[in-house]
């Protein structure tokens, strides 16, 4: 573990401990000291991902954020940068199954208001698979196919950076119990500014 701090900025570096001889995740945590900037809104998560070799065969490296947000099993990610849909998890299906794509954006908002967001610059897989909770896969390796289209295993792993900015806010102007509603919600403005911050 190191920890950074400047006048600018505040930085947690961790590279966990694991069974295998070389750990196949690193990530630090930015908070920024910007006075009326984007970056002093959010947090920034970067994960250095490497499931390179046999040993990870069959494996799945996920991010799961625990909040207090009360969205029952229900968020809402993006089509193509700019539409928002609902999501939802199922119980009657395998977990795999309510995974859902997250081009650039994934939310949950409790009826309360209080909505959390993940930014990303690349396309991942996210789901909400227990309450408050929303989890984004970083990585994975298969030696087989997993009947979702693709016909072959996924082994052409490289390392990578995967880049998130959190922002967790009151988003009073929308309706009062987006949970039930089965209509989709929009990201707020503060939202679209730090995604256009962080792709563009």
């Amino acid at each position: 573990l190191v920890v950074s701090e400047g006048h600018l900025v505040q930085e947690v570096y961790s590279c966990p401990k694991t069974a295998y001889d070389k750990s196949p995740v690193s990530h630090s945590t930015r908070m920024y000291n910007g006075d009326k900037t984007i970056q002093e809104h959010l947090i920034e998560k970067e994960y250095h991902v490497e499931l390179l070799g046999h040993e990870f065969n069959d494996r799945e490296l996920i991010a799961r954020y625990k909040t207090d947000v009360d969205n029952k099993r229900i968020f809402y990610s993006d089509l193509n940068g700019y539409q928002m849909s609902r999501r939802q998890t199922y119980d009657k299906i395998p977990p795999q199954g309510n995974y859902y794509p997250m081009p650039s954006l994934a939310f949950m908002q409790a009826s309360n208001g209080l909505r959390f967001s993940v930014h990303t610059r690349q396309s991942l897989g996210v789901a909400s698979l227990k309450n408050g909770y929303l989890e984004i896969m970083l990585d994975r390796r298969l030696t087989r196919d997993d009947g979702r289209g693709l016909g072959q295993g996924v082994m052409d792993n490289r390392p990578m950076n995967v880049v998130f900015h959190i922002l967790l806010e009151s988003n009073i102007s929308q309706i009062a119990d987006p949970v039930s509603s089965s209509h989709p919600l929009s990201p707020s403005l503060l939202s679209q500014l730090v995604g256009a911050h962080l792709n563009y």
